[in-house]
């Protein structure tokens, strides 16, 4: 019993420990420094057409339209087609079949007001219903020293 009673007493105090580290400690200690300053008024989450908050923008890219589309298709990602009748059928029989659709459309999600400027996937190998993907928006209000700049959010489904 005296055992038993060490272990529980053991896991609480390792459980509260945690927590006041997790909780309380860490994030006092925590410091944001931003190398990029416009970076930190800039959005932080796609929307839907409808407001509703979407996917979060996680990463930037510098470069003119070129680079960047050049610098994803060399790194394996493919533009998304885009949505038309023609590609939403195409999309649904992926789906319904089993069918690779590599390049298949994504959503339409919002930034700045409008949709992504570009959008690129990469298929997860062996499975035709997920996928990793990425959009990006010009945000060349948002760039440092006059370069453009691409904002995005890559996300997996």
């Amino acid at each position: 019993m005296g055992i038993l009673f060490f272990l529980i007493k053991a896991g609480v105090a390792l459980i509260a420990i945690y927590y006041v580290l997790a909780y309380w400690i860490a994030p006092a200690l925590w410091t944001h420094y931003e190398h990029h300053p416009k970076l930190a008024e800039a959005p932080k989450t796609t929307l839907t057409k409808e407001g509703i908050p979407g996917d979060p923008l996680n990463v930037g890219l510098v470069g003119n339209h070129e680079d960047v589309i050049h610098s994803l298709v060399a790194a394996g990602w493919l533009p998304a087609d885009p949505i038309t009748f023609k590609t939403s059928l195409r999309i649904t029989e992926s789906a319904l079949l089993g069918k690779p659709y590599p390049t298949a459309p994504v959503s339409n999600l919002y930034v700045f007001g409008r949709v992504e400027d570009l959008a690129f996937e990469q298929a997860v190998e062996g499975n035709t219903r997920e996928r990793n993907h990425v959009r990006f928006w010009s945000a060349d209000e948002l760039g440092k020293d006059g370069k453009p700049f691409w904002i995005g959010a890559a996300t997996f489904d």
